[in-house]
């Protein structure tokens, strides 16, 4: 991952400007994220440059509480990642999902309130050492004065919706093979690097994270890395990241294991093995997953019975009418024959 360069702002500062009582610690935001001074004119980006400051704070990887932020210096805007990667995981009733926060993001990690009636957890770690930029009254003060830079971080913040959007689709689609593919080549976009290989993803995601971001449990995400890998599409490098192979998938239909292709239900003895294989608890947990996907299956065929059913009693019904059209109706053998005896008994 590429980490961005910083420009910290000295201390003392030689010239008697608007930054040089600014400790170490502080930087300019458009230092920072060129890109939000876009649209603005040369000497109004020159004075919000001067200007526009945030403080920049540095992250250790590991466990994170947003909570260690004073109140004082809190407002809807949260922060902004300057560099690393951080994770936030909603836990509802044992179950877990996990978000993904890069530079460039703007988050409010404080106001998203509690879940009411649910009890939801929520805690947030540090997956790679981050930078963040706490967007402080201050600043927000400041940028009152060029709407288009606060405008940009509306933008930057509303991409979030956009991202947990396309994160839920994903977790709809039926197999965890295809939720796993789809989000590997949906994550390249913004952290894969082109290679030689393939599309590398040089991001630190363990099965059990992969399976808090497409909606399955870690045993059933291994067997489905498996599949995957025996059909050429995903690998692990020996450094932890991923390897995409050949292009982006059009269409996600053909990417399931053999045991469920054309709809039927088989446990292939290669299956049984790799469930045989996984310690005393996993395997559980896998039978368990199995058994809610077969229940599924029984779902789904249970509610299409009624209309194979009406369709069997729409053809048996056309089949009787026919039936009984044709015992009523003149045979034409005899109505032919009929002129042919009137006329020989008239010519003898």
């Amino acid at each position: 991952m590429t980490r961005r360069t910083m420009h910290l702002v000295d201390q003392p500062a030689t010239r008697l400007d608007e930054r040089a009582a600014l400790a170490p610690n502080v930087a300019s935001l458009l230092d920072i994220e060129p890109e939000l001074a876009e649209g603005l004119p040369r000497r109004a980006a020159a004075v919000a440059h001067m200007r526009a400051m945030v403080s920049v704070q540095e992250l250790a990887t590991g466990e994170w509480d947003p909570e260690s932020i004073a109140r004082r210096r809190r407002t809807s805007f949260g922060f902004m990642v300057l560099s690393g990667l951080l994770a936030r995981e909603i836990t509802i009733a044992g179950g877990g999902a996990l978000e993904l926060f890069g530079p460039g993001d703007v988050v409010n990690p404080w106001g998203e309130g509690d879940g009411g009636l649910i009890a939801i957890g929520s805690s947030w770690a540090v997956v790679e050492d981050a930078q963040i930029a706490v967007i402080e009254p201050r600043t927000l003060a400041v940028l009152q004065t060029w709407p288009s830079i606060v405008s940009a971080l509306v933008v930057r913040a509303g991409r979030r919706a956009s991202r947990l959007a396309v994160h839920q689709a994903i977790s709809q689609l039926p197999r965890v093979e295809q939720r796993l593919l789809a989000l590997f080549w949906y994550l390249a976009e913004r952290w894969g690097r082109v290679t030689s290989d393939g599309v590398t993803l040089v991001l630190p995601l363990s099965h059990g994270s992969l399976g808090h971001l497409v909606g399955a449990r870690r045993p059933t995400v291994s067997l489905a890395l498996k599949e995957l890998a025996s059909q050429d599409l995903v690998g692990r490098r020996a450094d932890g990241s991923w390897l995409l192979l050949g292009d982006p998938p059009k269409g996600l239909a053909s990417v399931a294991p053999s045991s469920s292709r054309n709809h039927r239900v088989r446990t292939s003895p290669g299956h049984v093995a790799e469930v045989r294989r996984l310690p005393g608890p996993e395997i559980t947990t896998a039978l368990a997953e199995r058994l809610v996907e077969l229940r599924g299956q029984y779902e789904r065929n249970l509610s299409a019975t009624p209309e194979v059913l009406a369709r069997a009693a729409a053809v048996r019904a056309a089949t009787r009418r026919i039936v009984t059209e044709s015992a009523q109706a003149p045979s034409p053998s005899r109505s032919s024959r009929s002129p042919r005896r009137a006329g020989s008994s008239s010519r003898r």
